[in-house]
């Protein structure tokens, strides 16, 4: 009797056993559906770019010297060959090349080359009230030539002063522009803008009137009391050029009617040199160059 019921209970087992083994398979076998190792070097908490090539591919992971290497300089260039603009240097202005006497009068003045910024440039080199007046051009690049050498002229009967004021009878010093020209006879020839004076002509220079050192046309309706009166000075004022003191803006009584005008004589404020002279200088002047005249 126990022998037959050991074999019974052997004959379970093994009958057990048969039935486990094919679920013990399936758990040592991996599917083949199961999701594959994602690809080495990338991060897989990150989803690929939308539209872009798959995570790892060669476009996603570019290395860091392939991102730079664009600023590198062509091969065979020297990176030490920049452009000067580039590493803040310029290169350096060739001196000025003028006639002896330019630069001895610049020197005389206390300029230097650079403070003339045009083309044309009349100096006029005072000595009490006579003068010596000579002028140059800047031919091209900071090389000047003479136009004028030089010729005899006068300034105001009080010399040339700093500190100008209306009616102390000087000529101020400095640069100033020329920037027309005018004359109770016809225009000569000027390339500056040229206004003809008529019997209405006048130049303000009482410093209450809203018109002080300003060209005006006498219409009765006058806010001033003291002018000049253009036609008045048939000579002198033939021919003339504007010389740009106190102009803009305009102070009330630091000076006014300031020319250079015909003359051979002191003036009371104005240059004047010989009316061929000045003919020469106005045909000469050209706005296009942004003319000068230094006094001193």
């Amino acid at each position: 009797m126990k022998k037959t019921l050991r074999l019974l209970i052997g004959v379970a087992a093994a009958a057990v056993l048969l039935l486990t083994l094919p679920a013990v398979g399936e758990i040592a076998s991996p599917s083949t559906d199961a999701p594959s190792a994602p690809p080495e070097g990338t991060d897989p908490t990150q989803p690929p770019h939308s539209g872009s090539a798959a995570a790892g591919s060669p476009s996603e992971t570019k290395p860091p010297e392939t991102a730079t290497a664009a600023t590198d300089p062509p091969a065979g260039e020297d990176a030490s060959s920049a452009p000067l603009e580039e590493s803040g240097e310029t290169a350096a202005e060739p001196p000025a090349s003028m006639p002896d006497l330019m630069a001895q009068r610049l020197s005389e003045a206390g300029f230097e080359p650079s403070d003339i910024t045009g083309s044309q440039l009349i100096i006029v080199k005072s000595s009490g009230s006579s003068a010596r007046v000579s002028a140059f051009e800047r031919v091209e690049g900071n090389v000047w030539s003479a136009v004028l050498e030089e010729c005899s002229g006068h300034v105001g009967r009080s010399g040339v002063s700093a500190s100008k004021s209306e009616g102390d009878g000087a000529t101020p010093m400095g640069l100033f522009p020329l920037p027309s020209a005018f004359g109770n006879e016809p225009d000569p020839g000027c390339l500056l803008p040229y206004r003809q004076a008529t019997s209405k002509s006048y130049w303000v220079d009482d410093p209450a009137s809203a018109s002080y050192n300003t060209w005006v046309e006498d219409d009765g309706t006058r806010d001033w009391t003291s002018a000049e009166h253009i036609s008045d000075y048939s000579a002198a004022y033939a021919y003339a050029a504007v010389i740009g003191y106190n102009c803009d803006p305009i102070t009330p009584g630091a000076g006014s009617a300031i020319f250079l005008h015909v003359g051979s004589n002191p003036t009371s404020g104005c240059v004047s040199v010989s009316r061929a002279d000045l003919l020469t200088l106005l045909r000469w002047l050209d706005p296009e160059k942004d003319p000068k005249i230094l006094i001193f």
